[in-house]
């Protein structure tokens, strides 16, 4: 492909997809009442997650009928795993950071004892819960959960917008 002219047949191509996609499905979600304040809502969370994967989709019905290129253009590969350690730290170190700043200027307290956590997941429960773990155990496993195991849940549904 000559890289100085824009291929505009398969931009417009891709970006209808993409957009008429997203869109059905968020108004289907609307008009079928959802809200996202409205919580809990798995099914149209779970919906919106989905909705990630449409760019990618889109990619391969454009470059499959459209501009007829194959997969290899996508130029997908992993390369040095340097880039992502420094990412794997420089990440929580941010977060570490913005906490930091916002506890010194007081926008914000933390809530070592969980107050707040426990009372909201008591209120979604709707029933009496059995009494919690200690707060440090809370915050180990909430600790874990964010800078172990959320990334790669999220990097499954994020990977579709990048592919895209």
């Amino acid at each position: 492909m000559n890289m100085t002219r824009l291929d505009r047949k398969g931009i417009l191509s891709y970006i209808a997809v993409t957009f008429t996609i997203t869109y059905a499905v968020e108004g289907v979600l609307i008009a079928s009442g959802f809200r996202i304040t409205r919580l809990p809502a798995y099914y149209g969370q779970l919906m919106i997650a989905a909705v990630m994967w449409v760019p990618a989709l889109a990619t391969w019905l454009t470059i499959k009928f459209v501009t007829r290129e194959g997969l290899a253009i996508l130029n997908l590969r992993f390369g040095s795993w340097k880039p992502y350690l420094h990412t794997a730290l420089l990440v929580p170190l941010c977060f570490a950071i913005i906490y930091a700043l916002t506890w010194l200027f007081g926008l914000g307290k933390p809530d070592w004892q969980l107050t707040q956590f426990l009372a909201a997941i008591r209120e979604t429960a709707g029933i009496a819960l059995p009494p919690t773990p200690p707060a440090a155990y809370i915050l180990l496993g909430l600790f874990a959960a964010t800078f172990v195991t959320a990334p790669f849940i999220n990097a499954l549904f994020g990977l579709g917008e990048e592919i895209g």
